[in-house]
């Protein structure tokens, strides 16, 4: 049976589906489901180009997995994201989700803008 997660060694996020990018913009956070294979410590962050800069976009807290299974992030954008998003504007947010496991980040591009 086919796994709904992208294989990655050691852990694998599940992929963010064009739902969650609208529930992103209007409600600020999303739950980002992680599988570990063991023991480490999953984050995630956001960056994108606004203004002519790179910034960090998304946060979401570090959480511990002490052995196989599943972890769950909750990517929140930081203030410089919603202002962006609130006057209109639109960004492609780049989304890095680290495992300890392993020294790779697993990676995903998401556009976010008024239509989601």
């Amino acid at each position: 049976m086919p796994s709904a997660y992208p294989r990655h060694a050691g852990f694998s996020a599940s992929p963010i589906a064009a739902g969650q990018r609208s529930q992103l913009v209007r409600s600020g956070r999303i739950a980002i489901p992680v599988r570990v294979a063991g023991r480490g410590t999953i984050s995630a962050f956001g960056q994108a180009e606004i203004g002519g800069s790179i910034v960090r976009t998304a946060n979401a807290a570090a959480q511990a997995a002490s052995g196989a299974g599943k972890v769950v992030l909750t990517l929140r954008l930081t203030s410089a994201a919603r202002k962006a998003l609130a006057s209109g504007g639109s960004f492609l947010m780049y989304v890095a989700v680290r495992c300890s496991c392993n020294p790779t980040a697993q990676q995903f591009a998401l556009p976010l803008g008024p239509q989601g």
